[in-house]
């Protein structure tokens, strides 16, 4: 027997919903961020001029190198243990801002 792969994921039913709160608290934080940046130098409140997501602009994110080396040396020692998971879904967000 040779299996192709094995992806743990979240139900597509779920997915959507996940996937809108995280990103939300992504904004939330680059906000914060920009605003303690702002802080720091006495710049005033920031407003945000432009949000979109990493990678708009065609760049695909690839596998780290060393989960690619993990599966590799998993599939070279013969077998592996079927244990699911953790689920991680992540949103990463591209900020601009100016402030008042």
């Amino acid at each position: 027997v040779e299996v192709g792969g094995i992806e743990w994921n979240v139900m597509p039913q779920n997915r959507v919903e996940y996937e809108a709160e995280i990103r939300r608290e992504a904004v939330l934080d680059a906000i914060a961020k920009a605003q303690a940046y702002a802080d720091a130098i006495g710049a005033g409140q920031v407003e945000a001029t432009h949000l979109s997501d990493p990678g708009m602009l065609g760049s695909e994110p690839q596998m780290p190198r060393a989960m690619m080396a993990a599966m590799a040396d998993s599939l070279a020692s013969g077998g592996f243990e079927l244990v699911p998971a953790e689920i991680v879904v992540r949103a990463d967000v591209d900020a601009h801002f100016k402030a008042h």
